[in-house]
């Protein structure tokens, strides 16, 4: 924090023609470039621009610090704030460069100050620093962080207050109290402040408090709330305050959980149920109202975004997708764990996104695939590619990309989230989806779908935006069966009799069977996408039949060489 006077008295270089209120006892803790869309100018922030930036309406300025260089007529006296004035043709950039340097100066004075505070507490938790300000402040002190999770608190005697009461015995604070809190004009008081401010109105009058925010990386993390629920406070309460927050910030900027921390509302809440901490002692009705995105939804998928291997350090390439992710995606939430971003989407479209699994209207390649009749590995290609069947396979119907490919949707503009598929084939990378869900409760289950999804597809060499789990669990549980047993053992003898029929004889009899297979039997449909008539399809199915002994129109044998297929495809990777 630095006063207007200090930041005049030290640009270097620079002359004001102008300068008034110099020794106000306001004080800045940043600074900003001025804009006519600025709107109201917080006080505790100082702005540079120019004289026909500075908003017509006095009121949206009262109190704040003005640095202004002359570019129209102006009256720097009928201006109720500290202002300082320079002449046309001064470097914006270099003025502002200036003042920058000086709350740098200013913020690394105060950091050091901190560290030196911090000697103190060395080696203490959070815990053991919160009991110590209980003890200093002689009142409750309770720390949550800015989800409504509580982190830790300590109390002498009982607390009869139903929200300080809610919050340590199910560890949150109930939804319903955070959205009247967020819609009172005291939550804006604290969220503006970074002082602490007393609360002893409203929600508050039978209980009064001070509550000051914490910040990591000036990102809110956390709140300090001191209860006076032992003694009176006193004028010097609030100077201490102060300092025990420094002492927190400062032990929390040094824990992951909270460098990586942006604030959101929803933030530990997911990361606790990623880790594993759900539901022993929480109430849902604690976290009830938090989970709805976008129209009220309440079914959700998940998506796990990973940074491109060239990242040796994925945190700052993932917190940039995040902030691309929250602009093109509001009601997404979001969480960095595990070197994934992992991503919170509603599921309202579903319905729509498991109609078209095979393929259908509208289906198109994907990057690079090479498709249509006599493509490599399609009809007229006879006797190559045979074991290009499914994803990976180069162009033709069922090749990677075409259409019905293994029931993916490579490069398909899908009903599944379009604002996110976007965004990924722009930065050329990938995420795993879950199945859809709605306990969120749940949430660790469907990330770790996510996560195995985009790790299968890219065992199988599948080149793709969105790998959907749904696509994907056939195989995940052949793993599962892999890791006790040869997974070739259950692959049926009569895929090897085809792949051998079809190198002596030049036929494809392999991958007819298969797009057969994936169509659900329909000759009409899997003719359409051979590009062969349904006549043709008939005579091939027969003398299929005849080759591998089995009764094509019996379910409990399409089920064992459609299995069998998945098998072939995931041993060829593995």
């Amino acid at each position: 924090m630095i006063s207007f006077k200090q930041i005049i008295s030290r640009l270097a270089g620079f002359t004001a023609i102008h300068a008034s209120r110099l020794d106000s006892e306001s004080v800045y803790e940043d600074v900003r470039f001025l804009s006519q869309t600025s709107g109201y100018l917080k006080k505790e922030r100082l702005y540079i621009g120019y004289t026909s930036e500075l908003p017509s309406f006095t009121g949206r300025y009262s109190g704040c610090g003005l640095i202004l260089i002359e570019d129209t007529g102006f009256d720097p006296l009928g201006v109720d704030a500290s202002i300082a004035v320079f002449s046309a043709g001064t470097d914006l950039l270099r003025l502002f460069s200036a003042a920058q340097s000086l709350f740098d100066s200013a913020f690394r004075f105060q950091r050091n100050s901190t560290t030196m505070l911090a000697e103190l507490s060395k080696g203490k938790s959070l815990e053991e620093i919160v009991r110590t300000a209980a003890d200093m402040l002689g009142n409750s002190v309770l720390l949550p962080d800015s989800s409504g999770r509580l982190i830790t608190a300590f109390s002498d005697g009982e607390i009869s207050d139903p929200a300080s009461k809610d919050l340590i015995m199910l560890g949150y604070v109930k939804g319903n109290f955070v959205r009247e809190m967020q819609n009172s004009r005291m939550y804006a008081g604290i969220f503006e402040s970074s002082n602490p401010v007393l609360l002893d109105c409203g929600l508050f009058k039978e209980l009064r408090r001070i509550v000051q925010k914490i910040q990591v990386q000036k990102r809110t993390v956390a709140y300090l709330l001191v209860l006076e629920t032992d003694r009176q406070f006193r004028e010097d309460d609030f100077e201490t305050i102060h300092m025990i927050c420094d002492v927190i910030s400062l032990t929390m900027s040094m824990k992951q959980d909270f460098s990586s921390y942006t604030g959101e509302f929803h933030e530990h809440f997911m990361a606790d149920l990623l880790n594993g901490r759900k539901t022993s002692g929480i109430d849902p009705a604690a976290v009830d109202g938090r989970w709805t995105l976008g129209d009220g939804d309440r079914r959700f998928t998940v998506a796990a975004v990973c940074a491109p291997p060239s990242c040796a350090d994925p945190y700052p390439y993932l917190e940039y997708l995040r902030m691309r992710v929250k602009n093109s995606i509001p009601e997404c939430k979001s969480v960095y764990y595990d070197k994934h971003l992992v991503l919170l989407l509603s599921a309202k479209d579903e319905k729509e996104r498991i109609r078209v699994e095979y393929g259908g209207p509208g289906a198109v390649c994907g990057p690079g695939a090479v498709c249509g009749a006599g493509a490599s590995g399609g009809p007229g290609a006879r006797g190559r590619n045979i074991r290009g069947c499914g994803a990976g396979a180069s162009g033709g119907a069922g090749a990677s990309g075409g259409v019905g490919a293994s029931g993916l949707r490579d490069g398909r503009p899908g009903p599944e989230h379009p604002g996110l598929r976007e965004l990924l084939a722009e930065e050329n990378i990938g995420a795993g989806v879950s199945m859809s869900f709605t306990n969120i409760m749940e949430l660790k289950k469907y990330y770790g779908q996510a996560v195995r999804a985009i790790e299968l597809g890219q065992l199988l060499g599948h080149q793709q935006i969105m790998f959907d789990y749904e696509n994907y669990y056939v195989f995940d549980l052949l793993c599962l069966a892999g890791a006790k047993a040869d997974l070739k053992d259950f692959c049926h003898k009569s895929l090897e009799t085809l792949i051998n029929y079809d190198l002596s004889n030049g036929t494809d009899y392999f991958q007819t069977l298969h797009e057969y297979l994936k169509r659900a039997t329909n000759k009409t449909q899997t003719a359409s996408a051979l590009f062969v008539h349904r006549n043709t399809m008939g005579h091939r199915i027969h003398k299929i039949s005849e080759l591998i002994g089995l009764d094509l129109a019996n379910g409990e044998n399409c089920l064992k060489l459609f299995l069998s297929y998945k098998i072939y495809e995931l041993v060829r990777h593995v």
